[in-house]
């Protein structure tokens, strides 16, 4: 029916949540891993290839897109504008964060804590 597994990604500074469509059973798989491309990379690599991998672009911007698709694995970031939304939905406010802008380069701040003088160095 399907040529491809669909892969699914909810992207966070911290951790991704993945969700996989088996093609041929209809079966969902989910799996929590850390933030890091390149263990994203291996879970999606555990799946029978082809493989198409989205999700919806935030302040972690493009970086695992691009590390995907350097690799061979057809991946598409979601435009957050144009997906649909239930209504009631809060608009996210992502864009207005500063410290957002550390992650669309793939930095992450190591503490818990921001907005103290060592965060602003």
């Amino acid at each position: 029916m399907f040529e491809h597994t669909f892969i699914g990604l909810d992207v966070h500074a911290v951790n991704v949540v993945g969700h996989a469509l088996n093609p041929d059973t209809g079966e969902i798989s989910t799996h929590t891993m850390a933030a890091d491309p390149a263990m994203v990379l291996e879970w999606i690599r555990r799946f029978e290839p082809p493989v198409k991998v989205v999700y919806e672009s935030g302040p972690t911007g493009f970086v695992l897109a691009r590390y995907l698709r350097a690799v061979g694995i057809s991946c598409v970031v979601a435009a957050s504008s144009k997906l649909l939304r239930a209504p009631g939905d809060r608009i996210k406010t992502d864009r207005r964060d500063v410290n957002a802008i550390l992650l669309r380069h793939g930095i992450r701040y190591p503490k818990e804590t921001r907005w103290t003088q060592e965060h602003s160095r």
